[in-house]
């Protein structure tokens, strides 16, 4: 049984890259002009852009890998052997470091492979914009990677943490849509990992957008980063001293 889990597990990770390339491509047509080309790579609305569907295929393989990874025990039922000492509990750090650099890996994988395609079709020349956009992206992986630790750490099965994560970012996004008038509210949600996401399009634009603040995208990647490495760090020193029995 846990080999059959264990092939399944890998078999849909891999079915779901091979999905994500087939789809990335598909998607891309010829255009005739730069502006054109520019806006099929980085289209305000996120997931019509080439870029940011990219970043949210990649997300969605770093949430899988981090909470797979960490709910592995008690899918298995071995936490009462792996975490029995404190030697065991350690090695939930590990879990997370590999499942961030596995996460950022894939997603490297999948941006080269489908760019390389992409720029057989078109002409592009904007290469710094778009090396600070990929290198923005791998930042919120990062930030992802380390919300689903967290979440992972807390609730062990992997199927709880997972909804727990898609109702926790539904929420951040829909909450801004139905309360916009609260500007505290407001500010802090959009410098959340989610409205990040959504709001990729419009990064590194010099506030292109009037409605978010000069360099939200900086400011809110940097503040996702402290606090939530904050979390997981004090979320796994809480694990390494609970009772798992």
């Amino acid at each position: 049984m846990y080999e059959l889990k264990k092939l399944a597990s890998g078999v849909s990770l891999w079915v779901f890259i091979i999905l994500c390339i087939a789809v990335n491509m598909a998607a891309m047509m010829i255009y005739p002009d730069a502006y054109a080309v520019h806006q099929t790579l980085f289209n305000k609305i996120p997931i019509a852009g080439v870029m940011g569907r990219l970043l949210l295929q990649g997300i969605i393989v770093a949430i899988f890998l981090s909470i797979s990874s960490l709910g592995h025990e008690h899918a298995n039922n071995t936490e009462h052997i792996i975490y029995a000492a404190k030697t065991g509990r350690k090695i939930i750090w590990i879990k997370i470091a590999a499942s961030i650099i596995a996460g950022i890996g894939i997603y490297l994988v999948l941006t080269s492979v489908t760019l390389v395609y992409f720029f057989t079709l078109h002409d592009y020349s904007n290469w710094s914009f778009l090396w600070s956009w990929i290198g923005m992206s791998v930042a919120m992986l990062v930030c992802f990677s380390l919300m689903a630790a967290i979440v992972g750490v807390i609730f062990r099965n992997s199927y709880i943490a997972f909804t727990i994560i898609i109702l926790l970012n539904s929420v951040t996004i829909a909450y801004v849509m139905t309360f916009p008038d609260n500007p505290y509210i407001r500010f802090v949600l959009l410098h959340a990992p989610a409205w990040l996401w959504w709001y990729s399009g419009y990064w590194f634009t010099n506030n292109g957008y009037t409605n978010l603040p000069d360099n939200f995208e900086l400011w809110g990647a940097g503040a996702s980063l402290i606090i939530l490495t904050a979390l997981c760090v004090f979320v796994v020193k809480m694990h390494e001293k609970r009772d798992i029995s």
